[in-house]
């Protein structure tokens, strides 16, 4: 009886550890999606409704907790006015709650350059920012599902062999 528990712990924790990482994976791209719909929006407010970006921060639909909390920070050190220019205050705060965004690599240095597309020194600099930064994080986000599927392909019989692996040495 004790084996047959054994046994079905070690297959239980493989697989528990390939879907915590499975949605580490999942989540990456659902802040990626969301990203890339921050950017739209900035681009359409800029564009369309010319509205202050003090503003466009104030009301911004996010859809995570943490851009949310992001963009009410930023909102609130550009009220203070304490950074020389918000390109500055947009990297400290990327670098102060780096780990509410699991972005790695490319993706994360999209989001840094992202301070150009809002902080540029003139609509049409920033709407030019804000496109290089919508299409570069488009291409990594289909880079990062391809990814995906190749590694899941790989991952998931690789780590169930390794568990019944496990069983073997072990019973």
């Amino acid at each position: 009886m004790g084996r047959l528990l054994g046994i079905g712990l070690i297959l239980s924790g493989c697989a528990g550890t390939l879907m915590g990482w499975y949605e580490m994976q999942k989540k990456r791209q659902a802040l990626m999606e969301e990203c890339i719909r921050l950017f739209a929006h900035w681009h359409y407010a800029l564009e369309r409704e010319h509205i202050r970006l003090y503003d466009f921060l104030e009301e911004y639909p996010a859809r995570f907790v943490e851009v949310k909390k992001l963009l009410m920070e930023l909102k609130n050190l550009l009220e203070q006015n304490c950074y020389q220019s918000g390109r500055i205050a947009w990297k400290k705060l990327l670098e102060e709650n780096d780990s509410a965004f699991p972005l790695t690599g490319e993706a994360w240095q999209i989001l840094e350059d992202a301070g150009d597309a809002f902080f540029g020194n003139n609509s049409q600099e920033s709407l030019r920012n804000i496109e290089i930064c919508m299409r570069r994080m488009e291409e990594e986000l289909k880079s990062a599902r391809t990814e995906l599927v190749k590694k899941w392909k790989v991952y998931m019989p690789v780590g169930m062999l390794g568990g019944v692996i496990l069983i073997i040495l072990l019973v």
